[in-house]
């Protein structure tokens, strides 16, 4: 589940691609192309995503659980549905998308264990 490192500011971040994990078709990294990293037992681990072009900050009650009808084992990806003016953002729970194998491989990697 690999996809590269990254080293920002002299330490090693392990990338995996989103679109790989959710089997959905790659396409070229392009200039809006982002890395998202996320803190896991202490260590960042990235994710290459398509673009990120805002940052919200959300409040609680504009937050609601994961729809009904969304079932099966990508419901343990979405932690719920955010709503923001007229937009409806997916969100993801990034430390669920690594089984805790692939967690602990990337994470020995970044410690150089």
């Amino acid at each position: 589940m690999l996809d590269g490192v990254i080293t920002p500011r002299g330490g090693i971040v392990s990338v995996t691609n989103l679109k790989k994990r959710f089997n959905l078709e790659e396409t070229e990294t392009r200039s809006n192309s982002r890395i998202i990293t996320v803190n896991i037992r202490e260590k960042h681990i990235g994710f290459v995503v398509d673009d990120a072009s805002q940052v919200f900050t959300l409040d609680e009650q504009n937050i609601e659980e994961t729809p009904e009808i969304i079932t099966g084992i990508e419901k343990k990806y979405i932690v719920g549905i955010g709503k923001i003016n007229e937009k409806i953002i997916i969100i993801l729970d990034l430390v669920q998308i690594l089984s805790e194998n692939e967690k602990n491989e990337m994470i020995k990697l970044e410690t150089n264990e």
